[in-house]
């Protein structure tokens, strides 16, 4: 274990992200990071220029790598807990939306890249939204199944990480499994062994399976191209999900890891407790709606693109609660006034008939 080499990516990493000639990617309107001027905002950019439906996919795909460069900056530069929840269950839930599109749209030749599908999925488990999340495994697993229309690129060869994912995700939450038919592509080793162990109650054996997945990932950025951007070269989703899906089933996890690649700030998301959906989804509607323009059928719950609209509904589900707490503690008041009144009358009715003795 090369802990020299785990630091020095980790040292590049952060020194990119202070790189001035990235600051178009952090537009002070939406993340509050760096900025130069309003027209070289990226994603605002490509939304307003996207017009075919190939340009307008990629425009909600460059959303979701975006937001989540605003997470892993907000994480590493601005530590602000608030922006680095909010922009990294924005990437996420673009990340839903294009795999609900590409299902959606299935007739019309939509491809995901396995890279990005493996990705998309796990931060839908990181962010513990359990019901979009059994949603997409169920979409993903029927394309796999597909001979032909699905909307998985190279569906007949599975990509490692999302075959380990979809695997994980099948065995730790009771899920009908996967077709072995689909799963054609040699795993690594330490993924099988993480299968059989993932609710392993031993913190040193998990710890060690830690560290040789952590190893693996490394390996990844110097012979492949799962992660090849800067922005999520580092970022390690796929151990994420396992030590997500542990903590919600009950099982502890070490406290502190032996490589330092699982200890990276980035690598913390897993801790959450859960990641309220966005209340906007930036540029999203622009998006949305050139696609209903084409296909006036498109069946895609749209709320959460109005800020408004998902704030009053916040505020509406909040104001319930309160008032259910309210009556709540309100017939608890009644009642202990009743009791008083009772132990009251009887006290009046006991002094009475003693004068009256």
């Amino acid at each position: 274990m090369d802990m020299n080499k785990t630091e020095k990516l980790i040292k590049e990493q952060n020194e990119t992200l202070k790189n001035e000639s990235l600051q178009y990617y952090f537009p002070s309107d939406i993340s509050k990071g760096l900025y130069l001027e309003k027209n070289t905002n990226y994603l605002e950019r490509i939304a307003e220029s996207s017009k075919d439906l190939e340009e307008i996919i990629y425009a909600f795909n460059n959303s979701s790598t975006t937001y989540l460069t605003y997470y892993i900056y907000s994480e590493l530069i601005l530590k602000d807990k608030e922006l680095i929840n909010n922009n990294f269950a924005i990437s996420a839930m673009y990340g839903i939306l294009i795999i609900q599109l590409a299902n959606e749209l299935k007739n019309i030749d939509i491809e995901i890249n396995q890279n990005n599908l493996a990705l998309y999925f796990s931060q839908s488990i990181l962010c513990n939204w359990e019901d979009d999340t059994k949603s997409l495994f169920e979409i993903i697993k029927l394309n796999l199944n597909k001979k032909d229309d699905s909307i998985i690129l190279d569906n007949d060869i599975l990509n490692i990480n999302l075959d380990f994912i979809l695997n994980l995700y099948s065995k730790m939450t009771n899920q009908d499994v996967l077709n072995k038919d689909t799963n054609k592509l040699f795993t690594l080793p330490v993924y099988n062994q993480v299968l059989d162990k993932c609710f392993s109650k031993d913190l040193k054996e998990v710890d060690l399976l830690i560290n040789l997945m952590c190893e693996a990932h490394l390996e990844f950025i110097e012979e492949t191209e799962i992660y090849s951007s800067f922005n999520i070269k580092l970022f390690t989703y796929e151990i994420l999900v396992w030590l997500n899906l542990r903590k919600r089933q009950g099982y502890e996890n070490p406290k502190e890891f032996s490589h330092p690649l699982i200890n990276y700030n980035i690598n913390q998301i897993y801790k959450i407790k859960n990641s309220n959906k966005p209340y906007n989804m930036p540029y999203g509607i622009v998006l949305l709606n050139k696609l209903k323009s084409k296909y006036q059928n498109l069946n895609i719950d749209e709320s959460f693109f109005y800020e408004e609209e998902r704030k009053q509904k916040m505020e509406s589900i909040q104001a319930e609660v309160i008032k259910a707490q309210r009556n709540q503690e309100l017939n608890h008041i009644i009642c202990q006034q009743n009791h008083l009144i009772q132990g009251g009358t009887i006290e009046l009715r006991q002094g009475y008939i003693m004068e009256e003795k």
